[in-house]
């Protein structure tokens, strides 16, 4: 499950609204991550930010019920070189791309 929709509405007490507001947030929140994160990635001096920025990507996605982007972040925070976080980015951005189609009919205007 890439999303949990159930627990999301759970948490929102079903006001499209605000499901809205969390999901237009998040993607923000995690469309700037993730170009910190290929850069991150591509650059060895950068190693240090990788870890923090997989952090807040991890946060985002947990307060979204975004349970499996939230389990890759965690897998991928430990990673130090260069290879491995470029393949990692490549990976994350794949799970965005799944999460961001989920989200679409959050993302449009009702």
């Amino acid at each position: 499950m890439i999303l949990n929709l159930q627990q999301l509405r759970k948490l929102t007490q079903g006001d499209v609204a605000i499901e809205q507001e969390l999901a237009v947030l998040f993607c923000a929140t995690a469309e700037r991550c993730l170009a910190s994160l290929q850069a991150s990635a591509a650059d060895a001096g950068k190693g240090a930010q990788w870890p923090l920025l997989l952090h807040e990507l991890r946060g985002a996605a947990l307060n979204l019920y975004a349970q499996e982007l939230a389990e890759l972040c965690r897998q991928y925070e430990p990673l130090a070189t260069v290879p491995q976080r470029q393949s990692a980015a490549s990976e994350l951005l794949l799970a965005y791309g799944q999460l961001r189609t989920q989200l679409t009919p959050l993302l449009s205007p009702r």
